[in-house]
């Protein structure tokens, strides 16, 4: 048995993707066919999508909404 393994999952599947981001399946795999989306390969057809991929898209949209809203508040001064 291996030990050390994190506990939670590190990939997703296409469908678990979407829900997580809010958007279509079809929207997920034409992103993995445009490149936009890394997957991990040798799965045979299912594109596995690594969680930190999703954490750093949701956390670079946070920070950039919050800087829009830190700028907006600023101009209100």
């Amino acid at each position: 048995m291996i030990k050390d393994l994190p506990k939670e999952r590190l990939t997703c599947t296409v469908k678990e993707a979407a829900e997580l981001l809010n958007v279509s399946t079809s929207t997920i795999r034409n992103k993995i066919y445009q490149g936009e989306i890394p997957t991990l390969e040798g799965f045979g057809n299912r594109h596995i999508i690594p969680y930190a991929w999703i954490k750093q898209i949701v956390d670079e949209a946070f920070n950039n909404a919050n800087r829009k809203t830190r700028v907006m508040a600023e101009a209100w001064l």
